[in-house]
């Protein structure tokens, strides 16, 4: 866990090496940001499509060792400055004004907790735009779930002010597609209020992929 100042600047976001440790003399040319090559390499975007119901979705990266690793150091350690790492290279797709951007939920007992919202953290830093027109209303943990009991998390997801996405493109955003209840959930929430439903996920599971494929 570190803090970005001026003497950071110059260090890797995620192994906190220096950014051209592993520099060859072509790579000097080549101006580095926030992670060295190693860095880049190992979170090289997958770009992933695949279907959850009949809901289109991507992915930027399989879930992985690596990924869930970076994912546990900024949510469980409280990493705030990894959050730049997180749906960058959607940046644009994100942008976009002919789509509303809807963050899935967490309890408002996590965030307290946690002291932040991790999602929303995501996309503030990239000054991307949502609506937080769902909402959690218990401490519902889908990974502590026996599998019968993770459909039941349309239970605990609500949808609020209806009128901010009437009739609008939504893109649903999520950190971690495990089994897609979650996202599922949230769907059948929006449909009969969106023209048109989409996501985009951090990170989809390999199992979860297989299934869409085999569908």
């Amino acid at each position: 866990m570190h803090q970005r100042n001026r003497e950071s600047e110059q260090i890797c976001i995620w192994c906190l090496k220096h950014l051209y440790h592993d520099a060859t003399l072509f790579d000097l040319f080549i101006r580095r940001t926030i992670l060295c090559a190693s860095c880049r390499q190992i979170l090289e975007p997958k770009n992933i499509r695949f279907s959850i119901g009949s809901m289109a979705c991507r992915s930027i990266f399989e879930y992985d060792e690596p990924i869930e690793k970076l994912i546990y150091r900024f949510k469980e350690d409280k990493d705030l400055p990894l959050a730049t790492l997180f749906f960058y290279q959607s940046r644009k797709l994100l942008k976009q004004k002919n789509r509303i951007n809807v963050p899935i939920p967490s309890s408002q007992e996590k965030v307290s907790s946690r002291g932040f919202h991790h999602l929303h953290a995501m996309l503030d830093c990239h000054k991307i735009s949502y609506e937080s027109c769902l909402i959690k209303n218990s401490n519902w943990k889908q990974s502590s779930q026996s599998r019968e009991n993770r459909i039941k998390v349309s239970e605990v997801l609500e949808l609020k002010s209806i009128d901010r996405i009437k009739n609008k493109h939504v893109l649903l955003i999520d950190d971690v597609a495990t089994t897609g209840s979650t996202l599922l959930a949230a769907y059948n929430l929006i449909v009969p209020h969106a023209s048109h439903i989409s996501a985009l996920v951090f990170a989809v599971h390999p199992k979860l992929c297989q299934q869409s494929k085999m569908l």
